[in-house]
């Protein structure tokens, strides 16, 4: 599941807690670890609204307070999961883009540490 943009819901309050509400209930009954879970910008689409600065934010929050998730389940839904999805956990993609850093004598990127847990 992709909850990339969730703009037009996100706005309105009584909306935010209601898709929360159905969000959480589908986590706890089909995805306990949220592990299915992926929120990937959708930046192209978000760059439109005047909020797109704090919409990362909104995001999170919305996890937390209306979802319901813990620390644990909003980083792999933010972090986590899309790094495994776009193969940057391990594995080829990951070995690829970490010699391409190492060949230019580049620090790894801040996400090359990452694990699932």
């Amino acid at each position: 599941m992709d909850i990339s943009y969730l703009s037009e819901i996100l706005e309105h309050e009584e909306d935010r807690a209601y898709l929360g509400s159905l969000l959480h209930d589908w986590i706890v009954a089909n995805d306990p670890e949220a592990r299915h879970i992926v929120y990937g910008t959708d930046w192209v689409m978000i760059g439109r609204h005047a909020f797109f600065a704090r919409y990362g934010a909104t995001i999170r929050d919305f996890l937390e307070r209306d979802c319901k998730l813990t620390k644990q389940q909003i980083e792999r839904v933010l972090v986590i999961n899309p790094l495994r999805y776009l193969g940057l956990l391990a594995g080829p993609t990951l070995e690829r883009i970490l010699k391409f850093y190492s060949d230019r004598e580049l620090p790894a990127p801040k996400w090359s540490g990452v694990r699932d847990a």
